[in-house]
């Protein structure tokens, strides 16, 4: 739920262009705080504008090699 209101947020800060200049992630351990800043990230880089990004072109794949590594 709480997932779904962030994503809508951020998508509309994407598509109104109207991204500050940093955005801090907080709340309780293991929400996905950590997944939703790399997708909002990833669709900041994803060659086709889109969010949530592509996933397809090479920013994106690019993109997936930090988010698949280990802390």
């Amino acid at each position: 739920m709480i997932q779904k209101r962030v994503r809508e947020f951020l998508g509309k800060l994407f598509y109104q262009k109207k991204v500050p200049h940093s955005l801090l992630f907080y709340g309780k351990e293991g929400v996905g705080k950590k997944d939703i800043a790399f997708e909002f990230a990833k669709s900041l880089l994803c060659l086709k504008e889109v969010y949530p990004p592509c996933g397809e072109c090479p920013s994106c794949k690019h993109m997936d090699h930090f988010t698949k590594a280990k802390p």
